[in-house]
């Protein structure tokens, strides 16, 4: 039986990327990031008869979930 609800919410990540100062690794550069409490996303999902795609980043939302209609092979 599927859950007829996901709810993920996810903070906003600051990356502040480096280079390997030392020259002694095998990477030239690393990272570190810091997590902040504004911008959140917030992805809901459930089934329904069709989709519907709302908020600042709807186009891209849209777009990430016909790539994964596809991967899945899920119906239109």
């Amino acid at each position: 039986m599927n859950p007829p609800h996901v709810l993920v919410s996810c903070t906003a990540r600051l990356h502040l990327g480096f280079l390997d100062l030392t020259g002694d690794g095998p990477r030239r550069f690393g990272s570190v990031g810091l997590s902040l409490d504004a911008p959140r996303t917030i992805l809901s999902l459930r089934r329904g008869e069709e989709a519907v795609v709302s908020g600042t980043e709807a186009a891209r939302a849209r777009h990430a979930l016909e790539v994964l209609k596809l991967k899945l092979g899920l119906p239109a």
